[in-house]
């Protein structure tokens, strides 16, 4: 069986394309997938993800309708870019049936606290907001988190700063990284005063995932780890030499892995790539093919561009290969108002001194993620993908 993750997400066209590389990806297995609202009221998520486990064949994937609005803010849909039924107007025929008797906040406590669970999230983070404040214990015990959300260095897509999964929500997402901001602190400081970003696994506990290097996590970042060790189940360098190992500290979620527009900007289907999927699997490209030609008309009129940026795969295949990306450790925390509203504040310097809560990621290669993508999804080798060699953006 593969790592055990539940999808939270808002099924919108990328998202639908994710869900669709995650259930072909044989290291991961699906537990769950949780629906908030988003870029599609959460009803009309719901549907969606249906549409998508039918196309998948994976009906027997349980489905939970979660968050309906925001924690605060009114919520804003996203159907101007996603289409009337927020799969590009595809209006593809209903599936009935399948709603589960539990919701998705009460799916994801009993389901994490059972252990060995990830989540990966692709929209608003309204139900792990929700999450926390009914059961901080289960928010706690995810073993790695990976958000499909804001931005670095790239300008906003619903605002000159700020990106839409954090902006259509950014008291959940300013919660959730306070949060594990709060989890980062506790874990310093049970491991003694001299310890600020050096502490090993051995003597911080299981989970604690407080170094990278510079090297393979990007600039602003120091200390001896490879690029896998960006996420959970690593080993890091111990602190202080001769120093007294502090108490063992139980799991702990003490990160999130942002991939933000920075990374996902670079992920572009172009009309090319579409027509390849399309010659190489009909099956799949006719669905691809029709969720996404809204898509493709609003990226032309709003940022004239020829293709559509996918975000949400992107998310799912670094959670099963962290080679497709690079970043940094760096503090971020989320502004809650004012112009500025949904915008990820991203310490690259260091200026607060705060113990990073997040792995920012900057780079990506454009190329090994459509070859991800396609592999996984056709289920075929590197050999028989040749011409992406020619088709990809770098």
């Amino acid at each position: 069986m593969g790592r055990k993750v539940i999808i939270d997400c808002d099924p919108g066209i990328d998202d639908s394309l994710a869900l669709m590389l995650a259930l072909s990806v044989e290291e991961l297995e699906v537990a769950g997938i949780t629906i908030v609202c988003g870029n599609a009221p959460v009803e009309m998520g719901f549907e969606n993800a249906k549409k998508v486990l039918k196309h998948m064949g994976r009906l027997d994937v349980p489905v939970f309708v979660g968050a309906e609005k925001p924690l605060k803010r009114e919520y804003v849909n996203a159907l101007d870019t996603h289409g009337a039924d927020g799969l590009g107007e595809s209006f593809l025929e209903p599936v009935p049936g399948y709603r589960q008797p539990q919701s998705a906040v009460e799916f994801m406590a009993g389901t994490l606290k059972q252990g060995d669970c990830s989540v990966i999230a692709l929209g608003p983070l309204t139900n792990l907001a929700r999450l926390i404040e009914a059961d901080r214990e289960a928010f706690d015990r995810i073993q790695e988190l990976v958000s499909m959300g804001g931005n670095f260095r790239s300008h906003g897509n619903c605002s000159p700063v700020a990106e839409y999964n954090y902006w259509a929500d950014p008291d959940a997402a300013a919660l959730v990284y306070r949060t594990l901001a709060e989890n980062g602190e506790a874990s310093r400081e049970n491991c003694g005063s001299g310890d600020t970003r050096e502490a090993s696994r051995e003597n911080c506990g299981p989970g604690d995932t407080r170094e990278a290097s510079r090297e393979n996590c990007g600039p602003g970042v120091t200390g001896e780890a490879s690029r896998e060790n960006c996420g959970p189940g690593v080993t890091l360098p111990a602190s202080r030499k001769g120093a007294a190992a502090p108490p063992v500290l139980p799991d702990r979620l003490t990160r999130i892995h942002m991939i933000g527009l920075d990374v996902t900007r670079k992920i572009v289907l172009t009309p090319d790539l579409l027509e390849y999927l399309d010659r190489l699997d009909h099956f799949h490209g006719d669905f691809v093919r029709k969720i996404t030609r809204f898509y493709y008309d609003f990226h032309w009129e709003w940022e004239h561009l020829v293709g559509c940026v996918i975000n949400d795969p992107l998310a799912v295949a670094y959670f099963a290969d962290r080679s497709l990306c690079r970043g940094f450790e760096a503090y971020v925390d989320v502004e809650t108002g004012g112009i500025s509203l949904g915008q990820t504040v991203v310490d690259s310097m260091n200026f607060y001194r705060r113990q990073p809560n997040a792995v920012v990621l900057t780079e990506t290669d454009a190329k090994a993620f459509f070859y991800t993508f396609f592999g996984k999804l056709l289920n075929k080798e590197r050999t028989h993908l040749e011409l992406l060699e020619h088709m990809c953006r770098m």
